[in-house]
């Protein structure tokens, strides 16, 4: 197969799908909605992620302190650590 052939080949199926496109309107819309939404949740996830690596690299400077809160298991007191198990 030629590559003139091909591309005339991917022109005809090309022009074909368009045409009848009026047709399928509602799928075509719930395809481009569909595609939409999952480009919005992906934009979303990258955004929070590199906000929380933002967050992290400023929490690496030395005048910057994190405070953290216990788990729910070490606040019980039959479970107690020793003060100095943390180090």
């Amino acid at each position: 197969m030629s590559i003139g052939s091909a591309l005339n080949q991917v022109a005809t199926v090309t022009a074909m799908n368009l045409r009848n496109l009026p047709s399928r309107v509602g799928t075509s819309l719930v395809a481009v909605i569909g595609i939409g939404g999952v480009v919005a949740v992906l934009v979303s996830l990258l955004s929070m992620g590199e906000g929380f690596r933002a967050a992290l690299d400023l929490s690496g400077r030395e005048d910057v302190a994190m405070i953290l809160r216990a788990p729910g298991w070490l606040r019980t007191p039959t479970r107690r650590l020793p003060r100095n198990s943390w180090l």
